[in-house]
C-alpha cells in the first residue's frame, strides 16, 4: 500500500482535531448567544451562503498557486483568525464575521488539501486514502468531541481557542515538513487566473458533463439533509425533549463518530464497489428516519439512531471520492469550486426548510428528510454515471 496515503491522513488529522475543538464551541456559543435554534440556523444559514458565494473564488486560488503554499497560509490564516475570536468573541456581530472568515479559510485549506492528494494518487488510492482518513479522523473526532463537551462546560472560551491554536500551529509545522509541492506549472497557474473566463471554463466543464451534472444533483438533494441534521436536529431534540446539555450534545456527536468510524473500516475494505456502497447507504438512512419519530424522546435512543445514520451515511463517502479523483488534476480545484457552489446553495434551503417542518412536528420533519433521501438513491439508481461504478 503507497505509503502516502498514512501521511495524507495523519497530517489531516492534526487539522481536524483543531477544528472539531473550535466547532463545537462556537456552535454552543452561539446557540446560548442568540435565539436559540432560529438564531442558530440564521447563523448556519447565512454562513453557507457567504460559503456560497466565494466557492468559486476559492476554486481559482486552490488551481493559481502551490498547493502546499496555500494549505500552511490558509492554516496560519484560521489561527490568527482564532485569536481574534477569542478578542471580539463577546459581541456576536464581529464573532459571526470572524467566525465566517474562519470557515472560508478552512474550505480553502480542505480545497487545497483534497486536491493536492487527489493529483498525489491514483483514484483507487484515493478511494482508500479517504478511509483511512476517515477513520483517523473519527477517532480522533469520538475523543474530541467529548473533551470539548467537558471543556466548554468547564474552561473559559479562551482557554479552549487557545489550545485550537497550538494545535493549529502544530499541523501548519507538520504541513511544512511532510506534504509535497504539487505538480502546478505557470501555465495552469496563468489559466486559472483568468477568473474572467469562468464562465466558459464552467460551460465546458460542467454544464456540458452529463457526470458532473448529475453529482450536484445528487449532492445538492443530499445537502439539504446534510445541513439539517448534524448541526439543527440534535440541538432541536434536546430542546424538545428539555434535556438541555452541552454534555448530551457532545455525546451524540461522538455517537455519530462512532458509527462513522465503523462504517469508514468497511468503505476501507470494499471501497471498490462505489455505487453499491451508497445504494446501501441512502436505502439504510431512510429506514432510520422512518424510525425517528417514533424513538426519539428517549436519550440512549437518539445516540443509537444518530450512530446508525452516520454509519449509512458514510458508506456513501466513496461516491464522493471517486468523483472527485475522476476529475483533471490541472481543472479539479475549479470544477470543485463551481460543484460548491451550488450544492452549498442548498444548505439555507435545507435549513429553513428543516425548521420549518420541525415546527410542524416530529413525523412530517421526518418525512421530509426521507423524501430527500429516497429522491436521491433513484436518480443514483438510474444514473448511467453512478449506478454502477466499481474500481478493479
Amino acid at each position: 500500500m503507497n505509503k502516502q496515503i498514512f501521511v495524507f491522513a495523519f497530517v489531516d488529522s492534526i487539522i481536524t482535531l483543531a477544528f472539531i475543538l473550535f466547532g463545537l464551541n462556537v456552535l454552543w456559543s452561539f446557540a446560548e448567544a442568540g435565539e436559540g435554534i432560529l438564531g442558530l440556523a440564521i447563523i448556519l444559514g447565512a454562513t453557507s451562503v457567504f460559503k456560497a458565494s466565494l466557492a468559486l473564488v476559492r476554486g481559482y486560488l486552490v488551481d493559481s498557486f502551490q498547493k502546499k503554499i496555500t494549505i500552511i497560509v490558509s492554516l496560519v490564516i484560521c489561527g490568527v483568525l482564532c485569536a481574534l475570536w477569542v478578542a471580539f468573541g463577546h459581541f456576536l456581530l464581529l464573532a459571526v464575521v470572524v467566525y465566517i472568515a474562519i470557515e472560508f479559510a478552512k474550505e480553502v485549506y480542505g480545497n487545497s488539501y483534497a486536491t493536492l492528494v487527489a493529483e498525489k494518487l491514483k483514484i483507487d488510492e484515493y478511494v482508500m486514502y479517504d478511509s483511512i482518513s476517515i477513520m483517523a479522523g473519527r477517532m480522533i473526532t469520538i475523543i474530541g468531541n467529548l473533551v470539548s463537551a467537558v471543556a466548554i462546560t468547564l474552561l473559559p472560551q479562551k482557554i479552549i481557542v487557545i489550545m485550537v491554536i497550538i494545535t493549529l500551529s502544530i499541523g501548519t509545522v507538520v504541513c511544512h515538513k511532510l506534504l509535497p509541492k504539487s505538480n502546478i506549472d505557470n501555465s495552469t497557474g496563468k489559466e486559472a487566473g483568468k477568473i474572467s473566463s469562468g464562465w466558459i471554463f464552467a460551460k465546458e466543464n460542467v454544464f456540458r458533463s452529463k457526470k458532473v451534472l448529475t453529482f450536484i444533483v445528487i449532492v445538492f438533494l443530499l445537502n439539504l439533509d446534510y445541513a439539517f441534521i448534524p448541526t439543527l436536529l440534535p440541538m432541536f431534540i434536546i430542546t424538545a425533549t428539555e434535556l438541555t446539555s452541552p454534555l448530551l450534545f457532545g455525546i451524540i456527536r461522538a455517537g455519530n463518530n462512532v458509527g462513522e468510524l465503523v462504517a469508514s473500516a468497511i468503505t476501507l475494505k470494499f471501497s471498490k464497489y462505489v455505487s453499491r456502497l451508497t445504494k446501501i447507504g441512502l436505502g439504510g438512512s431512510v429506514l432510520v428516519f422512518a424510525l425517528f419519530p417514533f424513538t426519539y424522546t428517549a436519550p440512549t435512543v437518539i445516540v443509537i439512531l444518530f450512530a446508525l445514520y452516520s454509519f449509512f451515511d458514510m458508506l456513501t463517502q466513496p461516491l464522493y471520492s471517486y468523483f472527485v479523483s475522476s476529475l483533471p488534476s490541472e481543472k479539479r480545484g475549479r470544477i470543485l469550486g463551481i460543484v460548491d457552489s451550488v450544492i452549498l446553495m442548498a444548505s439555507p434551503f435545507g435549513i429553513l426548510l428543516g425548521v420549518i417542518l420541525s415546527s410542524l412536528g416530529m413525523i412530517i420533519m421526518s418525512a421530509g428528510i426521507v423524501t430527500v433521501f429516497v429522491t436521491s438513491l433513484l436518480i443514483v439508481c438510474k444514473s448511467e454515471s453512478y449506478s454502477s461504478v466499481r474500481l478493479d
